[in-house]
């Protein structure tokens, strides 16, 4: 019979497989990377907004008017804060969903390690503070070398009365990571203001 042949070959079905399961790994980090830069222009805009309406604000101050135009930016500002937290849980609800979706995270270290340090980002905005922790907790346990997930969990166990010698040690391997970093010399101030309180 002439015409187009299948291969039975085990070893061709295991290699077409194989590149399938690649294919799909590489679509999920992607995916994920996409959803972070997503959620980094999210945050940077609302940042422009808040500086905007901060700016709004001192201008009203200034005014003849101060009183109503106060109110009236105090309402879009409340609105904007439920909008702000509307879009923030469902950001938290997709990256829930997408590491649950990761049938083998130790084998996607990397992978699992960003979306946790992202889900972080995200629990920190909707100001869940533990469930953020947790976060950026797992992130280090895929990549002990996150020094930006060591950085936020000092930021974050600072606030907690218990937790300012948690938040010194943070600090501490953050510098072991980075110890020339952008953020270094504040890091060592918080180190130092953290021992002198304690």
């Amino acid at each position: 019979m002439n015409g187009f042949k299948i291969n039975k070959n085990p070893a061709t079905a295991v290699f077409v497989f194989s590149w399938l399961f690649v294919l799909l790994f590489l679509l999920l980090f992607l995916n994920s990377r996409m959803q972070n830069i997503r959620l980094k222009q999210y945050a940077g805009s609302i940042e422009q907004k808040l500086k905007a309406t901060n700016s709004q604000l001192n201008e009203y101050r200034q005014g003849s008017n101060v009183r109503e135009r106060l109110e009236q930016n105090s309402l879009d500002y409340l609105e904007w804060q439920f909008v702000l937290k509307e879009q923030v849980n469902g950001a938290r609800q997709r990256l829930s969903t997408q590491i649950s979706r990761i049938n083998d995270l130790k084998k996607n270290k990397e992978l699992t390690s960003l979306l946790y340090y992202t889900l972080g980002l995200s629990n920190t905005l909707a100001t869940d503070f533990n469930a953020a922790i947790r976060s950026f907790e797992e992130a280090v346990k895929f990549e002990p070398k996150d020094a930006e997930s060591y950085y936020n969990l000092g930021l974050l166990s600072s606030v907690s009365r218990k937790g300012g010698h948690k938040a010194a040690g943070y600090y501490k391997k953050y510098l072991g990571l980075v110890p020339n970093g952008p953020k270094s010399k504040e890091v060592q101030g918080r180190i130092k203001t953290l021992e002198t309180s304690s």
